[in-house]
């Protein structure tokens, strides 16, 4: 999912970016949903562990890039900065700097908020609007559940009665509503649904295939539509709602099995990854384009692919350089803030406890 946010920014191929964003929100309604019922409670001494801990699972990260994203600027300029990409300068003021410390941008839209010195992360402040709700308890039963998931189609439903566009059904803070309650919904019912999922696709590979085949595979078709038809804009809406099925589907498959093809291991390794990768790409993308071609160039080109390729592989290099020095010895404290209330906390992916 990181990778496709990378594709979609760096290369300019549309719409798996943005989907990428919805896939994370399922995922993370899924499992902040179980984390909060099963390990944390409802509690307010609850509330405030699983606060704390989700501040030092974003922000001693986050931190450092932010750092790193300041020191890119002010080597190359701002006009450099700007052209690579409009939002990424040095903040004018007291208000904008704490925006940007914060991940915190108010607003109903996040991503109009400019400076933001990693673009991305417009989307975590959707993600810790609804970590806020989940963990007082908007989604602590099915019942509840249920009333968040009829309030997230009511507001879609609003935005096409009154003629509204595509943003305010993917960037609004709203529209996360809708992925968010599809992945409680999942957690809840569980035993079931993944059960259902797995009398059409198999689990494990198949997972991956569901994704890769699937979410690429039909988005490319609606692309290609897109082109062939200039004014078929419905690709947008279209696409919306398949990958919202697909993910949905994926994350399902996972929830009581693994991947075959991937160990254990390297498959945790391989999801710690994800953060940085995704709070950093556009800035290393600037580094190795200044580097390669002494100019802000990024798009589907000869120079993007470049442009493209170094900033994975380094970003893969200076985000295990972060997670060595800086997430790992805070996963000491974050494991001494996590109740142990079950044996799932152990047998999970801990970086999303």
């Amino acid at each position: 999912m990181a990778l496709s946010v990378v594709l979609s920014h760096l290369l300019g191929v549309p719409v798996f970016g943005n989907h990428a964003v919805h896939g994370f929100f399922i995922l993370s309604g899924y499992l902040m949903t179980h984390i909060v019922t099963e390990v944390y409670g409802l509690s307010l001494a609850g509330f405030g562990r699983f606060a704390l801990n989700r501040i030092l699972r974003l922000y001693p990260l986050y931190w450092v890039v932010l750092g790193f994203s300041v020191l890119i600027v002010l080597f190359y300029g701002e006009d450099v900065s700007r052209e690579f990409r409009g939002f990424i300068y040095i903040p004018n003021n007291v208000v904008e700097w704490l925006q940007n410390a914060s991940l915190i941008y108010p607003r109903s839209f996040p991503w109009l908020i400019y400076p933001r010195l990693s673009p991305p992360t417009w989307a975590l402040t959707v993600e810790i609007f609804y970590y806020v709700l989940i963990g007082i308890g908007v989604t602590k039963s099915i019942r509840f559940t249920l009333g968040c998931l009829t309030l997230s189609v009511a507001f879609v439903v609003w935005t096409y009665t009154n003629g509204l566009d595509y943003d305010y059904r993917y960037a609004h803070l709203l529209a996360g509503a809708l992925p968010f309650s599809l992945g409680a919904l999942l957690c809840h019912f569980r035993h079931m649904i993944p059960a259902f999922v797995q009398r059409f696709i198999p689990v494990g590979a198949g997972a991956a295939a569901v994704y890769c085949l699937g979410l690429f595979g039909i988005n490319c078709f609606l692309c290609i539509l897109a082109k062939i038809y200039p004014g078929f804009a419905l690709y947008l809406e279209i696409g919306l709602y398949v990958n919202l099925l697909i993910n949905f589907a994926l994350i399902a498959l996972l929830v009581n099995g693994e991947l075959p093809c991937i160990p254990k291991k390297w498959d945790k390794l391989i999801g710690d990854f994800s953060y940085p990768i995704y709070l950093m790409h556009w800035q290393v993308g600037l580094l190795c384009s200044m580097l390669l071609f002494g100019a802000p160039l990024r798009g589907f080109n000869f120079e993007g692919l470049c442009v493209f390729l170094s900033a994975i592989l380094v970003s893969i290099a200076l985000s295990w350089l972060l997670i060595r020095g800086v997430d790992e010895p805070i996963q000491n404290l974050r494991k001494k803030i996590r109740p142990r209330k079950d044996k799932w906390v152990e047998k999970s992916d801990e970086r999303s406890a």
